[in-house]
């Protein structure tokens, strides 16, 4: 009886010991997580990720101060259906959450909930008015400004501009938001309309690498491939090339104030023992596949790559960059192990392993928003697409073509096959089921407005 009792004490034990090393044993714990997104940011817009433009220079040099993936994917290329699985580290298909209109139920448990539940102060500052106090993202959030203050050009909707996320961040740290804190900030620039403040309009306009000629029709709708989509459309502006130089000058206007939220944080003394996570939701497509200033409607690299670094020098060494694949699923599992935080239920894999080598995962899913039409399959280096709408199938080499621009799929049939035959059938079904949940007449009102809702 003895040694039965002593052999489940040792194995409990190890089995905690083990679970202690995989939530971060092994590494610094930090004091506060600053958690900062960006809404519509294409990695490859960014100094750091090889962009021409200087559009940047704040961004990059926080990147330099940890390690920036190289490979990072969203699990969807609109907001919602993609933020509820990075707070989550749930895919859609587990969440729910396939449409900006869907609500978050009692899914999954997120970050703000797994931080308020040890003490932590919570806070978020949000400036895209799809994720409200509604949404099921306002979980666990003890301080949650969801006020919308801005209206957006061309819609019947208000947002709140990224000058006005850092004076409110600060605000809250300044008025007693202290050690230690979990604080989401969401900034909206570039999200469309591009329409950056003045001093930022004609920062890229015929600059180098304005690649002027490309002159396209405003589409009917927000959806019409080869055309400007009609919330976009900009005063006498036609040329495709003016719309990228004004989605970079909302870059470049947001950088500028990330960078004074940055020093605000440090004059208060807490850069050092804060980890600073940044990405973003999705990207945007800027042309690319004939789809031009518009996102949600594909699963291929443009709106499903994202930029993502982690700034803490104890842990993430500072220019480190690291080319093995990852997911926005796995943000979370990350964080919470750092912070010796247990979870459970988490589709996601931390990354800490990845930093010794180890731990690279063999199969990443993504997916277009509006119900997921457009999935994306990738078994590192190859990457299934299937669009359920048009019954199109492609394949790429993403080692040989990151840009996802030639299909192999005449090529490789017998590699395909393989391929098709290795996704979980949860994936491939044509419907997922969504969380449903009533919509109020003010929340119809905003999604009719945002062109989500007809």
């Amino acid at each position: 009886m003895r040694s039965w009792l002593l052999s489940v004490l040792t194995l409990a034990l190890l089995f905690y010991s083990g679970w202690m090393i995989s939530c971060g044993e092994k590494y610094p714990r930090p004091q506060n997580v600053l958690f900062i997104t960006v809404d519509t940011l294409r990695a490859d817009h960014l100094g750091c990720y090889g962009y021409a433009r200087n559009t940047s220079p704040n961004i990059d040099r926080l990147a330099d101060a940890g390690t920036r993936f190289d490979r990072a994917i969203a699990q969807a290329s609109q907001t919602l259906p993609s933020f509820v699985s990075m707070m989550t580290s749930l895919y859609p298909d587990r969440t729910g959450v396939q449409f900006n209109a869907s609500l978050l139920g009692d899914t999954g448990k997120t970050l703000a909930e797994y931080f308020g539940e040890q003490g932590f102060q919570t806070a978020a500052v949000i400036s895209n008015p799809i994720i409200h106090n509604r949404s099921g993202l306002q979980r666990g959030f003890q301080h949650f400004d969801d006020k919308m203050t801005v209206r957006v050009f061309n819609r019947k909707a208000f947002e709140k501009k990224a000058s006005h996320v850092t004076e409110n961040a600060l605000a809250w740290l300044e008025a007693g938001g202290r050690s230690p804190f979990f604080l989401w900030l969401h900034y909206q620039d570039p999200h469309g309309p591009y329409t950056p403040p003045p001093l930022y309009q004609r920062s890229f306009v015929n600059d180098p690498h304005y690649r002027a000629g490309t002159v396209l029709e405003v589409g009917e709708s927000n959806w019409d491939r080869g055309k400007i989509p009609a919330y976009q459309k900009l005063p006498y502006e036609r040329d495709a090339a003016y719309y990228i130089a004004q989605y970079d000058g909302e870059i470049e206007y947001l950088d500028r104030q990330i960078g004074d939220l940055l020093a605000g944080l440090e004059s208060m003394g807490l850069k050092e023992e804060t980890l600073i996570v940044f990405t973003s939701d999705h990207g945007e497509s800027l042309g690319e596949n004939n789809l031009y200033f518009m996102h949600g409607v594909s699963a291929r690299a443009p709106e499903t790559n994202i930029p993502l670094f982690f700034v803490y020098p104890p842990v993430f060494t500072p220019g480190r960059i690291i080319r093995t694949p990852v997911e926005a699923v796995d943000i979370a599992p990350t964080i919470l192990d750092l912070f010796r935080i247990r979870h459970s239920a988490m589709e996601g894999r931390a990354v800490l392993p990845i930093l010794k080598g180890k731990g690279a995962k063999d199969f990443f899913y993504t997916q277009s928003g509006s119900g997921g039409w457009e999935r994306a399959f990738i078994f590192h280096p190859w990457k299934v697409v299937i669009n359920y709408r048009e019954n199109e199938t492609y394949l790429f080499n993403l080692d040989q073509d990151p840009g996802e621009e030639k299909n192999l799929v005449s090529e490789e049939e017998d590699l395909l096959q393989n391929l098709l035959d290795k996704i979980p059938g949860r994936f491939i079904k044509k419907d997922f089921e969504q969380e449903e949940s009533p919509l109020d007449e003010n929340m119809r009102r905003r999604m009719k407005a945002l062109g989500y809702l007809e």
